[in-house]
């Protein structure tokens, strides 16, 4: 693992999306890159205003969603939130449940957003 904060990203998965979700706010300086699939942000309410009211932090943030079964509703309120503070960003929703169908085959699109050379 580097050193360089900027060649790190930490990746979660629902609950673990929210975990990636608060390393962004408070361990920034350790990640560059935050990558959220289908994050459990009803567990830590006070995520949207810590990303929309607290300064901008130097990270790239890549958020994904899943159907209507899925978080959509609180992963869209962040996506407006991180769009509003002017975060780099790259947002993915497609028709896919809470599961693996969903976030497995956007594996490659996390990698290469945060490592395309």
């Amino acid at each position: 693992v580097s050193t360089d904060r900027t060649k790190r990203v930490i990746l979660g998965l629902s609950f673990g999306g929210l975990n990636a979700g608060c390393f962004g706010i408070m361990a920034h300086d350790l990640f560059e890159g935050i990558a959220m699939q289908s994050p459990a942000i009803h567990v830590v309410p006070t995520l949207y205003p810590a990303y929309a009211n607290e300064p901008r932090r130097p990270i790239k943030i890549f958020l994904s969603i899943g159907d209507e079964q899925d978080i959509t509703v609180r992963g869209n309120k962040l996506r407006r939130a991180l769009k509003k503070k002017g975060y780099p960003l790259k947002f993915v929703k497609n028709n896919k449940t809470h599961d693996f169908h969903n976030w497995k085959p956007m594996m490659d699109d996390v990698l290469r957003y945060f490592f395309k050379k």
